[in-house]
């Protein structure tokens, strides 16, 4: 697995890209507080949704989180 944590605010990204068996890549994220280590959030994408590079796997599930934060209201808090 890719694995890649950014910070994002008051909270940690930890996005990987899960090798699949068709040698593609499905994206996963959990979004933890950076203060306790509290799991806000952990979403698995879909299986139909699968990426050629993990890069492009982890840069999915990043952006994702960093939308997920602004729209519910924890943006860099």
């Amino acid at each position: 697995m890719t694995k890649v944590v950014a910070d994002h605010g008051q909270y940690v990204l930890g996005c990987e890209a899960v090798p699949m068996s068709d040698g593609r890549f499905s994206a996963m994220v959990a979004i933890t507080r950076a203060k306790n280590g509290v799991v806000v959030m952990s979403r698995r994408f879909p299986d139909p949704q699968r990426f050629e590079d993990a890069a492009d796997a982890v840069a999915h599930a990043k952006a994702w989180a960093v939308d997920w934060l602004e729209q519910h209201g924890t943006a860099g808090r």
